[in-house]
């Protein structure tokens, strides 16, 4: 796949080992932005929304050459855009009792917060977050999730099934680009959010202090009114905010809109392309010139540590897996395409 002059989003992982039976880590970005030099990518962008993230992606810019570093950026530094994500999530995570349901939500958060991310860099995501929540559908009972929690399950179940698995390059690389030009990641968080100021400004507190609910809610509004998609409900968020007795919230609400500049950008979905068998190699370069004579740990063959935001996620192969990622590398496409087509079902069964 030729990906020339084309940024790329990459959530930044260490490479784990023992060395002198001590655990230690080392960044994978070194060794990652050399091989997306070689595909011809033009930039890494490395979301670090928490202090731990920064502080593991800065030592491994530090060791790119100097004249190399400005291949490799962070965004998302003080978490705005995760914290979003979690908000969004939150009612399903209170419902989410068990696996696989508790499973499912992480791993939306995964997807949804690399699509939200790399829409806003006009990027392609290095990760396969895509497929491995999408094999969690079928699994989800929906049953567990009621109220609010059930409509975001189903608008996240939309936007994961907008991405088919596709090949490109000859045969050579599987992603997941998006087919549909139905709502987008983006959209739901913020019709989400504009619902939620709508359901908000009629509470008690607000009626009672009006001033202070209007300072509470102004800078959301002023954020999601940006959006094209949320503009024409304004008079319908009016209305109900009207209702409620508290018409000088309508009233701001008004006059936010009426100073806020649209977004006329061209619509841009992100494409996923997940390493694939890459990861071994990947795992072992990191290791090998971040910790010389490291070693995995006992009983695997690799070990990625990955944390978000104060959380720590970790993927491995066992000793005796090394070929897994080959082999699922060639089942390839059919396998990923068996998924999608369930995932769809699942979708309908709710239509």
């Amino acid at each position: 796949m030729n990906m020339a002059k084309f940024p790329v989003v990459f959530q930044q992982m260490d490479a784990c080992g023992v060395k002198n039976g001590r655990r230690v880590s080392t960044s994978v970005v070194p060794s990652l932005a050399v091989l997306l030099v070689a595909r011809g990518s033009d930039r890494l962008i490395i979301p670090a929304p928490h202090a731990i993230d920064r502080e593991r992606a800065e030592a491994g810019i530090a060791r790119l050459p100097p004249e190399r570093r400005a291949f490799v950026s962070l965004c998302d530094t003080h978490g705005n855009t995760l914290a979003r994500v979690r908000d969004y999530l939150e009612p399903l995570r209170r419902k989410a009792r068990k696996w696989p349901e508790d499973a499912f939500v992480a791993f939306a958060e995964d997807f949804l917060y690399e699509v939200l991310i790399a829409t806003s860099q006009r990027a392609g995501i290095i990760s396969d977050s895509a497929s491995t929540l999408r094999e969690f559908v079928p699994l989800v009972d929906p049953s567990c999730f009621s109220g609010e929690a059930r409509f975001r399950l189903v608008e996240i179940y939309r936007t994961l099934c907008c991405y088919e698995p596709g090949v490109v390059d000859h045969g050579q690389f599987i992603v997941d680009a998006r087919k549909d030009n139905g709502e987008g990641a983006w959209d739901i968080l913020n019709m989400a959010e504009f619902r939620a100021v709508v359901v908000a400004s009629g509470r008690i507190g607000y009626l009672r202090h009006p001033l202070l609910g209007l300072r509470r809610v102004c800078d959301k509004l002023r954020r999601l009114m940006r959006t094209p998609t949320v503009k024409p409900l304004l008079k319908l968020a009016t209305t109900a905010v009207d209702a409620a007795g508290t018409w000088g919230l309508a009233g701001a609400a008004g006059e936010v809109l009426g100073t806020v500049v649209e977004d006329g950008s061209k619509e841009f979905h992100p494409l996923f392309i997940p390493l694939g068998p890459v990861e071994l190699p990947l795992f072992r370069a990191a290791l090998s010139e971040g910790l010389p004579d490291a070693l995995p740990p006992s009983g695997k063959i690799m070990l990625f540590e990955q944390t978000r935001g104060g959380k720590c996620a970790r993927m491995w192969l066992n000793a005796g897996e090394e070929e897994k990622l080959e082999r699922e590398a060639k089942q390839g496409i059919c396998e990923r395409l068996a998924d999608w087509h369930k995932a769809r079902n699942v979708l309908a069964d709710f239509i």
